[in-house]
C-alpha cells in the first residue's frame, strides 16, 4: 500500500528537506505510523552530521501504514519541492519505486522520482558532555555568520553564563559578535562551566540556513569538542539538529 505525507506548512517542510541537502546528496527517511518522519545522516567527509524530526501531527494528512526505510536524492527532491509555493500544498506519495510529489494550488502538478535504497539507522545523540549553551531568535544568525566571514575562516565560539561570544581575526583584523543577557534575541543561557571551540565558518554559513524557517535555535558545546545545534521548527517536537566538529588547534 502507498504512504502518503501531506503538507500545508510548505515553507517549513521545504527548508527542512533543504537542511538536508545542504550536507548530503542522498539520504535515508525513516516514516513511522507513530512518530512521523525522522533522518539522521552522516555528512561524507564525517565532519557533520543532520537529523530531522516532524511528528505525525506536523502532517495535514499521514497515511503510513509500516515503518519504512526510504532512500531519497535529495539534490533532485530539492529541485521539485522549491517549485511550490508558501500557499499550495504538498503531498509525497511513496510507491515501491518510487516518489510522486504533487503540489497543489489553483492547479495540480506532479513529479515523479526514482526511490533509492533506504539504510535502516538509529536517532541517536552525539555522546559529548555539553558543558554550556544558548538559546537565541535566530533570524539574524545567518547574517551574523557573514560579518564574521568578512575577516576569517573559522570561528571561536564561547559560552558562558553571561554571554555568547563569536570571534574571528585574520590578516591582523578581528571580528567579535557578542550576545549578553541584555541583549533582546537572548533566550536563555547556561554554563557548567565557560566553553569554548573553533568551528569551520564554511559549514557553519550552510548551517545558518534554516534559520529562516524556525523561531528560535540553540547552540550547546564545551571546550574543543562538537557543536550542536538545534532549531525549532515551531511544532512540538518538530526540529532541525546538527552537529559539527571542532577544529584542532
Amino acid at each position: 500500500m502507498p504512504a502518503k505525507l501531506m503538507v500545508d506548512e510548505t515553507k517549513t517542510f521545504t527548508g527542512s528537506m533543504s537542511a538536508v541537502e545542504l550536507l548530503v546528496e542522498e539520504a535515508t527517511i525513516k516514516i513511522d505510523p507513530e512518530a512521523g518522519l525522522s533522518l539522521s545522516a552522516l555528512e561524507p567527509a564525517k565532519t557533520a552530521m543532520v537529523q530531522v524530526v516532524l511528528p505525525k501531527p506536523f502532517f495535514t494528512e499521514f497515511e503510513v501504514d509500516q515503518e519504512r526505510y526510504v532512500g531519497i536524492n535529495f539534490t533532485e527532491l530539492i529541485k521539485v519541492l522549491k517549485r511550490a509555493k508558501s500557499t499550495e500544498t504538498v503531498a509525497l506519495i511513496f510507491d515501491e519505486n518510487s516518489i510522486t510529489v504533487e503540489i497543489k494550488g489553483k492547479y495540480t502538478r506532479k513529479f515523479i522520482l526514482p526511490l533509492l535504497a533506504g539504510e535502516p539507522f538509529k536517532m541517536r545523540e552525539l555522546k559529548v558532555d555539553f558543558k554550556a549553551g544558548a538559546r537565541i531568535e535566530c533570524k539574524g544568525f545567518p547574517s551574523m555568520i557573514k560579518d564574521l566571514e568578512l575577516v576569517g575562516n573559522e570561528v571561536e565560539v564561547e559560552i558562558s553564563t553571561e554571554a555568547l561570544k563569536l570571534k574571528t581575526s585574520g590578516r591582523g583584523t578581528e571580528s567579535v559578535i557578542e550576545i549578553s543577557r541584555d541583549d533582546p534575541i537572548l533566550l536563555d543561557i547556561w554554563a557548567d562551566e565557560p566553553s569554548k571551540s573553533i568551528y569551520s565558518l564554511a559549514y557553519l554559513e550552510r548551517m545558518a540556513k534554516p534559520a529562516t524557517i524556525a523561531q528560535d535555535m540553540s547552540i550547546e558545546i564545551s571546550t574543543n569538542t562538537p557543536m550542536r545545534m538545534r532549531y525549532s521548527l515551531g511544532f512540538e517536537g518538530a526540529n532541525v539538529t546538527y552537529y559539527l566538529a571542532h577544529l584542532s588547534v
